[in-house]
């Protein structure tokens, strides 16, 4: 072999080698840039499954808050709500209709002293009319522990909203 060849060789050998360290070394280089992709992208899914937590979390609490119930009732006869939890949400008189007039409410309820009003009525002939509920009370039907002085007296009511209650059928 002529020294010639050899050099040849060796030429092709080195050219070889540098194309081998190059590649390499580009291998390298998309190794790096795939890892910092990988990275970012985890990174990217970690934000999205804390965001995703705290979006459950959201709901959860929203859940829960939805479970502690309200109920709402009547107090006939006073004009606070008494209990824990339980607030008044206003205290007025009872009202209701003419027994002899249609259309008017069939059951007592319990109407705000100072109400208001979002238009003046019109009138006419054909409204149900609220009368204010008043004690009736004489000596022949006057219950047990209810004074006589009340004759004629409005009746009061407390609308009573309770936290934490369940309504029961």
């Amino acid at each position: 072999m002529s020294y010639v060849s050899v050099f040849i060789n060796a030429i092709v050998v080195a050219l070889m080698a540098v194309y081998v360290y190059e590649n390499e070394r580009r291998i390298g280089e998309m190794s790096v840039r795939h890892d910092l992709k990988v990275l970012a992208l985890e990174r990217k899914l970690v934000d999205e499954i804390k965001a995703g937590i705290d979006k459950l979390t959201e709901i959860e609490n929203q859940l829960l808050k939805s479970q502690e119930k309200e109920v709402t009732y009547v107090r006939w006869g006073k004009t606070t709500c008494d209990g824990s939890n339980t607030e008044t949400i206003y205290s007025g008189q009872v009202g209701g209709g003419h027994y002899s007039h249609s259309g008017a409410s069939v059951n007592y309820i319990c109407l705000p002293n100072n109400p208001d009003v979002a238009q003046p009525l019109k009138l006419h002939d054909h409204y149900a009319y609220l009368y204010g509920g008043e004690y009736e009370i004489f000596g022949h039907n006057q219950p047990k522990g209810i004074r006589s002085d009340i004759l004629n007296h409005d009746v009061a009511c407390a609308a009573c909203l309770a936290k934490g209650k369940h309504h029961q059928s």
